[in-house]
């Protein structure tokens, strides 16, 4: 157990984050709390192990102007540190700010209610600071079911932005960065992805071990084998109850799933309920640990992605017996990522009044990586691991083809978009509009907006350029005929325009 008060707390927050030359994207929103004087509200930041939470925390807090702080984390989930020992603790004093990490860490009460946590909220109610920290797990997000419901503003650490990774880095956006922030970004603990026993290891104490406290019904060994299913079917694409069999590539190179699993160290005899099973996958997406889509016109199919890409990567190692990522790999990857920035910018919020699906008919061979809607109107998307600047998508391209307007219901086709590595620029390809982005962030409704300014082949500054130019054009012809000079076809014989600075 580690517990600070007071100025005590701010010298051991600056210490340990003394390495810490930037921080996290939810830090900027924590300091943006810490600096209301009236919130009313808790923060309850959560996320898989290592993926900066306290450390964001601490840079947040370090700074505060009142020195009445309380702070407390146990320092592993096998600490004796009760939440009645630490309800009793708080009360001793007055506080401005109350800073609990690790809150899933802490034992419950005998009697299975959680004082603490009403407790905490009533706090908050009254303008205290209230900040809990905790891994990925249901105990964590059950404090949404207490008397914290309403009242706790949600930060979820676990999803890395390409854009995020690259400044966190110091990394210049380029097909080097992308293949790092792809195959090992969202854990900072680099041993982590250094083999498929390290990364065992990781999702055992960052997901399972979470899991197990609040399933211990289940079994541990049942929500190993559960966790890593519902892994398989994700890097697989297409989550069923009884997948047994991974897609192969071209090259056909895959292993048999039992050798999977036995490559992370889970028995590959034990039998899975598909209630507990659904359970599980249902879990791992409220906590953002997958991200799930279902398809647009049939609501029993649903695909997952995993959210955080050093998982992804050694799940795709793995499977497919790699010991480095080819292109083909690394675009599902890509796939994944698009998808999870897209998911947690607009549907993540309860409040949000977006949908994303994805949609999918194998017989009439057409495939669209995710449709974002609304009630009115739909934009469908392609994610391409490409930064030619001249890349073309093929004629019978699923996103072209007319079939997909009859998938929407009411809502119109609206928008195309492509998310790829190359410049921005539009294409027409047959009859459709087509825009081409590497900004994740797009603005996706303004499509016609995009369109506009794409295709238009001079913007308002180059216009006003070129007109001085044809300007400066005909005046330096009428130059040359009045003084005998034959008409100049060669930019080296022209001449120089002096009051625009513009060569001829």
């Amino acid at each position: 157990m580690i517990r600070k008060t007071g100025r005590n707390y701010k010298e051991y927050a600056k210490k340990e984050i003394e390495d810490a030359k930037y921080s996290r994207d939810f830090v900027k929103p924590l300091k943006e709390y810490m600096s209301r004087k009236d919130t009313r509200r808790g923060i309850l930041v959560t996320g898989l192990r290592s993926t900066g939470k306290s450390t964001g925390v601490y840079q947040a807090t370090v700074d505060f102007l009142s020195d009445k702080i309380y702070f407390i984390s146990p320092t592993s989930r096998e600490d004796s540190l009760s939440k009645a020992q630490v309800l009793d603790d708080i009360r001793q004093e007055n506080h401005d700010l109350i800073f609990i990490d690790e809150y899933s860490w802490l034992k419950d009460f005998s009697d299975g209610e959680d004082r603490l946590a009403g407790y905490l909220a009533g706090k908050a109610k009254e303008g205290v600071k209230v900040i809990i920290t905790g891994t990925d797990s249901t105990k964590i997000h059950g404090l949404l079911n207490t008397d914290f419901i309403h009242r706790a503003i949600q930060l979820n650490t676990t999803y890395f932005s390409y854009d995020e990774y690259c400044r966190l880095y110091e990394l210049d956006k380029n097909d080097s960065s992308m293949k790092k922030y792809l195959t090992e970004g969202g854990i900072f603990e680099n041993h982590a992805c250094e083999s498929f026993g390290s990364m065992g290891n990781y999702i055992k104490t960052a997901i399972i071990e979470n899991l197990a406290s609040y399933y211990p019904q289940y079994g541990k060994d049942v929500i190993e084998a559960a966790v890593y299913k519902i892994f398989y079917e994700c890097i697989c694409k297409n989550y069923t109850k009884n997948a047994d069999k991974v897609p192969i590539y071209s090259d056909g190179r895959s292993i048999a799933y039992a050798d999977y699993l036995e490559n992370f160290g889970v028995k590959t005899d034990i039998e899975i309920r598909s209630q507990i099973l659904n359970e599980i996958f249902n879990e791992l997406s409220n906590i953002g640990v997958v991200d799930v889509l279902s398809d647009i016109q049939l609501s029993g199919r649903r695909r997952a992605y995993i959210t955080n890409q050093t998982i992804s990567a050694q799940m795709t190692k793995c499977i497919y017996d790699l010991n480095e990522l080819p292109e083909r790999y690394l675009g599902d990857l890509y796939e994944a990522s698009v998808v999870c920035h897209e998911y947690n910018q607009y549907i993540s919020d309860i409040n949000s009044p977006y949908e994303m699906y994805y949609a999918e008919d194998r017989k009439s061979s057409y495939e669209i990586d995710f449709v974002l809607c609304d009630k009115r109107k739909a934009y469908l998307f392609e994610c391409k691991l490409n930064n030619n600047d001249n890349m073309r998508l093929n004629d019978t391209a699923s996103i072209l083809k007319d079939e997909i307007k009859n998938k929407l219901g009411d809502r119109d086709l609206a928008g195309r978009y492509v998310i790829y590595q190359g410049k921005d620029k539009y294409q027409r390809i047959n009859d459709c509009d087509i825009v081409y982005t590497n900004n994740w962030d797009i603005d996706f409704e303004s499509f016609d907006k995009y369109v506009n300014k794409l295709k238009t082949p001079l913007s308002r500054e180059e216009n006003i350029l070129g007109n001085r130019i044809l300007k400066a054009t005909k005046s330096a012809a009428e130059y040359n005929k009045a003084h005998g000079y034959a008409e100049s076809t060669n930019r080296s014989e022209s001449v120089v325009n002096k009051d625009d600075d513009i060569i001829l």
